[in-house]
C-alpha cells in the first residue's frame, strides 16, 4: 500500500501568492485613491473656508464703513465722487469713528514660498502656513478693491480675488470670490 502524503505542491503555494499579491496590489491602489481624494477634498475645504470667512469679513466691515480711503502717493486719501479707484491697500472708518486698514499682501516665490494674504491691521485673516494654508492671489492681475465713489450717493466697493491651495501643498485647488458693497456707515440716517 501507498501511504498519502499531506502536504502543499510548489505549484500550489505559488498560485496562492500569486492571488494574495494581485489581491494586494488591487487593495493598495484603490487605498491610494481614498487617500488622494480625502485630501483633495480637505485642501478644497480649506481654501473655500478660508475665502468665504474673509469675503464675509471684508463685506460687513466695509458695508459699516462710513468713510473709505485708498493709498495714493504713500498717504490715504479719499476718492473724488464720481470716480473709481483701484487700490490693494484701503483705510475704512465705521460710523463709530474705528478705523481700519485692509491690505493685499503678494506672495512670493523661491525657497520659502510665502502665501499671498489678506490683512486687517497687520493681521492676516486667511491661513498662512505653506503646507497647509491659503494662497490669495489677484484675479487676473487686477487689484483686489474697486472703489466707486458715485455723485450724492454712497461709496460702492467690489472685492475681486481667489484663494488656491497653500504654496506647497500637493494637490491643486481655486475658489473665486468676488462681492460687491455698498458703504452705508452713516448714509441713511
Amino acid at each position: 500500500m501507498l501511504a498519502s502524503k499531506k502536504g502543499v505542491t510548489l505549484i500550489e503555494l505559488l498560485i496562492v501568492v500569486g492571488v494574495i499579491s494581485i489581491v494586494a496590489a488591487v487593495g493598495g491602489d484603490i487605498l491610494l485613491t481614498v487617500i488622494r481624494a480625502y485630501k483633495k477634498a480637505q485642501i478644497l475645504g480649506t481654501v473655500e473656508q478660508n475665502g468665504s470667512v474673509s469675503s464675509t469679513f471684508l463685506e460687513n466691515n466695509l458695508r459699516d464703513a462710513s468713510v473709505i480711503r485708498y493709498e495714493g502717493g504713500g498717504q490715504f486719501v479719499e476718492i473724488p465722487e464720481g470716480e473709481s479707484v483701484s487700490s490693494d491697500y484701503i483705510k475704512i472708518t465705521s460710523s463709530q469713528g474705528v478705523t481700519a486698514t485692509i491690505q493685499f499682501v503678494e506672495g512670493g516665490t523661491g525657497g520659502s514660498c510665502p502665501n499671498g494674504k489678506i490683512e486687517v491691521d497687520g493681521v492676516s485673516i486667511t491661513s498662512t502656513d505653506v503646507n497647509s494654508g491659503v494662497n490669495v492671489i489677484k484675479k487676473n492681475g487686477g487689484a483686489i478693491f474697486t472703489i466707486y465713489n458715485p455723485d450724492n450717493t454712497p461709496p460702492v466697493i467690489t472685492t475681486i480675488f481667489d484663494v488656491t491651495q497653500a504654496c506647497q501643498s500637493p494637490v491643486t485647488a481655486k475658489a473665486e470670490f468676488n462681492t460687491t458693497v455698498t458703504l452705508r456707515g452713516n448714509y441713511g440716517d
